[in-house]
């Protein structure tokens, strides 16, 4: 999958978003509908303050009111699962790896909107997919991904007459033999 820049991917959020609202059940006549968005606080701040913009800008084109709250990484696995016991708490939230299989009963089936992704962009990656999609059903739109870039010294691995691992299992009995 060809990765989209940031304002591609924030503009199809706020597209998939908006569909996801349409859908519901409007509020009483007069009221403003609001939808509120937990996400991490970036380690660049201009990008969260690109995000407030980009969600005003969302508020004016859909008249829906959208609330960004934005956590550190290290908080979020308490406010998850405060948010999952008081069965209480965001609309959307931004989740990274295991998340989406802990949380699976609390999550919606998003295959309808990875799937129109998949369309206009490509297939999601692998390591995306195995994060995202848990027991068959994408719990979560894949955003973006990291890859673990391994070094190693590669004197050691000489002298061991050992090969450079391909899995996470050869990595696993590569570094009980190197220890």
């Amino acid at each position: 999958m060809d990765s989209p820049n940031r304002r591609q991917f924030l503009a199809t959020t706020g597209a998939g978003l908006a569909g996801i609202l349409a859908a519901g059940v409007p509020p009483a006549r007069g009221q403003q509908r609001e939808v509120s968005y937990l996400c991490w606080n970036n380690f660049a701040p201009a990008s969260d303050k690109k995000l407030a913009e980009i969600g005003q800008r969302f508020t004016k084109d859909t008249g829906i009111k959208i609330r960004i709250d934005h956590i550190a990484a290290p908080q979020q696995a308490a406010k998850y699962a405060s948010e999952v016991q008081t069965q209480a708490g965001h609309d959307i939230v931004e989740m990274r790896m295991h998340f989406p299989w802990l949380y699976e009963p609390q999550l919606v089936d998003l295959g309808d909107i990875v799937g129109e992704l998949e369309k206009k962009y490509g297939k999601a990656l692998s390591s995306a997919t195995e994060t995202a999609k848990v027991n068959g059903v994408w719990r979560a739109v894949p955003q973006y991904r990291t890859f673990f870039v391994a070094a190693y010294r590669e004197d050691l691995f000489k002298k061991a007459s050992l090969k450079v691992p391909d899995t996470w299992e050869d990595l696993y009995t590569v570094g009980k033999e190197l220890k």
